[in-house]
């Protein structure tokens, strides 16, 4: 027969695994960014832009798609691991049965 195991689960915990795993809603902004930076910077090196103020708007665009992008980065890799860290405390704080209790037969005297 199986045994059955209990984990205490706190509320916190129970909604972070009901929704998943919060990294993942920084790393799509990230990538977007990224290569928004990119494309402008290719760009900016591939042709002359007309006038300079289209030059500084790129290079603007460029410069802020690049930090916001690598600001995104960061947080989703500092928080990356935060799925499988509230996994691990959960089963860390695994609550072991007790044993059965057994009732031993005592000599009653006839």
């Amino acid at each position: 027969m199986g045994e059955i195991i209990i984990y205490l689960v706190s509320d916190d915990e129970l909604r972070l695994l009901e929704h998943g795993d919060p990294s993942s809603t920084h790393l799509n902004p990230a990538i977007f960014f990224l290569s928004v930076g990119f494309s402008f910077l290719v760009s900016l090196l591939v042709s002359e832009p007309k006038t300079p103020r289209v030059f500084v708007v790129m290079v603007v665009i460029t410069v802020l798609a690049f930090m916001v992008g690598l600001v995104l980065t960061t947080l989703w890799w500092r928080a990356s691991g935060e799925m499988s860290r509230v996994v691990q405390r959960i089963r860390d704080r695994k609550v072991s049965p007790e044993p059965p209790s057994v009732i031993e037969e005592q000599d009653v005297p006839s």
